[in-house]
């Protein structure tokens, strides 16, 4: 990968009395750094076959305009909704089955709904309490506050009947067809409703499946099976949905107890994965007795090795959200991080990092391809491998996770070990991660107009990308805006905005930005003169490699008193 910085501008000499020089780099491509592998680094994949059911009082489930899930008239958010009612359980439908081996691109594949990572501070006091009352439950089984989790049928019959959790003998003209739906839940009962069978319905709707409902199975209370079983047994359980009402309120080791008791009695595909997600968490975390945290990485392994079939299982992966994430997928990620740093008792294992990563892009997290690419594109712990991080970015990009997109631009620009060079296929992809508003594609790409690599020259172009990155928080595409006011470039020199932009590179950690920040203060340009704070950001810049900075700091040394020198070295403790 080629050098941070360019050329941008020209060299401005040296200033009067100071020997100080404006830093003559500007930025260019900057290698996307490792992203955080615990933060589960997305437009969700739609499913053009779909359409929309029959209206049905007992079938809420509905196609919105935009193929987005509407149910009981809220749209449905993809990281609501629980597992096992989005249509794995429609895997284990002899009908669905049959017509797959007769014809697998007969129907389309189940798309898993995602959720946000529940990362708190666990040091900040809680919302509530600790030892108050125990919060009343909503009717939601995992706790999301957006709506569109499904009910718990066990507090509000109505809700059960409006979910569609009905058995067979409910028909039109069957038993019972003449009482309404709350009537009719009421009087076979909530303990015995299959939530099996209601999200097949739903899924078999919802899909447009073969003479819709006639070919899905009722199952009886006399002949369901143990899956069928272990998904009725969730929609009673109130354990998870306690366990997550205490983890909202801040009160962790209230809720263990509670995520502990679920992760022993649900499945996995029934959340019992979550449970055991959590249960990792907050043994992590400190809330156990004492160390546990050989119990956690089984736990976080338990979670990650969740039954996954692709067709079946596969999670919506939305660009403008990458850290969305299943329990499986975010477990296979932690896990990732934890023998990538030798955390928690750990030895630093980049194998068994990797052997997670792996697992995390398996189970559809597609930020791990990225994470998966770094390590082999920087041999973190491993022989450096620029053609499989290459492959690894590309899989990523053909997913649509910008980062990856602007790794593989980047590969593609400067070529690499087994990768030639190819700019049309560079700036190809830099447009793609660009259409996820990804700060280092416009930056690339503004520095592409700007040299004219790739595409004609065009600087007010470039001027526009550099400006669209560095309000999305680009430090290199800060300098370069600060380098376009205190030059005058395509804009009414302005110094002041310049010390400003560079202020925000500095604060970002950018050596660059420090050092032009630097030469502004030390000089009294766009602002008042300052030498004690233009030695101390001279100084951090100097830690950071940027060569000019030492001599820099002798000469701004050279102009300060005592008083000055006392300052400076505060605030280079502060910086």
């Amino acid at each position: 990968m080629r050098s941070k910085y360019r050329a941008l501008g020209g060299f401005l000499g040296s200033v009067a009395a100071m020997g100080i020089c404006f830093s003559a780099a500007g930025p260019v491509f900057a290698r996307v750094g490792l992203s955080s592998p615990d933060v589960a680094t997305s437009s969700a994949p739609k499913n053009a076959a779909a359409k929309k059911p029959a209206a049905d009082e007992r079938d809420p489930v509905e196609l919105g305009a935009d193929k987005t899930i509407v149910v009981r008239g809220k749209r449905l958010p993809a990281a609501e909704a629980p597992k096992w009612a989005i249509c794995s359980v429609i895997s284990r439908l002899p009908a669905y089955n049959l017509i797959l081996r007769q014809n697998p691109d007969a129907l389309p594949p189940i798309v898993q709904p995602t959720r946000m990572p529940r990362n708190p501070d666990y040091t900040a006091p809680p919302k509530v309490p600790v030892g108050s009352p125990l919060p009343q439950l909503g009717k939601t089984r995992f706790g999301m506050t957006a709506g569109g989790d499904i009910a718990l049928p066990g507090a509000d019959a109505s809700i059960a009947a409006e979910a569609g959790a009905l058995p067979g003998g409910f028909e039109a003209g069957g038993p019972g067809s003449g009482a309404t739906s709350l009537q009719r839940a009421q009087a076979y009962g909530l303990g015995a409703l299959s939530a099996d069978s209601a999200a097949a319905a739903n899924c078999v709707r919802l899909l447009g499946g073969p003479n819709e409902l006639t070919q899905v199975p009722h199952m009886s209370a006399t002949s369901r099976s143990v899956e069928v079983a272990a998904a009725e047994y969730a929609m009673r359980d109130t354990d998870l949905p306690m366990g997550f009402a205490l983890f909202d309120q801040g009160r962790y080791a209230e809720a263990l107890p509670y995520f502990e008791k679920a992760a022993r009695n649900l499945s996995n595909l029934n959340g019992g994965d979550e449970a055991a997600l959590f249960v990792a968490k907050l043994l992590l975390a400190g809330f156990g007795k004492g160390d546990e945290n050989k119990r956690a990485i089984e736990a976080l392994q338990r979670a990650a090795l969740t039954r996954y079939v692709e067709r079946f299982h596969r999670p919506v992966f939305d660009p403008a959200n990458p850290e969305l994430n299943t329990a499986s997928g975010e477990a296979a990620m932690m896990l990732g991080a934890i023998y990538r740093q030798g955390l928690y008792g750990t030895q630093v294992d980049m194998g068994e990092a990797c052997r997670w990563y792996r697992r995390a892009a398996f189970v559809g997290h597609v930020a791990a391809y990225k994470m998966l690419g770094d390590i082999q594109y920087f041999g973190l712990g491993v022989p450096r491998d620029p053609k499989a991080a290459f492959a690894n970015y590309e899989r990523g990009a053909k997913r649509h996770l910008a980062a990856a997109q602007v790794a593989v631009g980047d590969m593609l620009h400067d070529g690499d070990d087994g990768i030639a060079v190819d700019l049309p296929r560079a700036i190809a992809w830099y447009r793609e991660a660009l259409k996820h508003d990804d700060p280092d594609a416009a930056y690339a790409l503004a520095t592409a107009y700007e040299s004219g690599k790739g595409v004609p020259v065009d600087r007010e172009v470039a001027f526009g990308l550099y400006r669209q990155a560095a309000l999305k928080g680009s430090t290199e595409a800060r300098v370069a805006i600060g380098e376009y006011f205190r030059t005058g470039t395509f804009v009414p020199r302005d110094e002041a905005a310049a010390r400003r932009w560079f202020e925000l590179a500095s604060q970002q950690g950018d050596p660059d930005g420090m050092f032009n920040y630097a030469a502004l203060l030390a000089n009294g340009r766009g602002g008042e003169r300052d030498l004690p704070r233009a030695w101390a950001w001279l100084k951090v810049a100097a830690a950071k490699g940027k060569q000019e900075a030492a001599p820099a700091m002798a000469a701004v040394e050279a102009r300060m008193t005592a008083k000055d020198k006392e300052k400076a070295l505060a605030l280079s403790g502060a910086l």
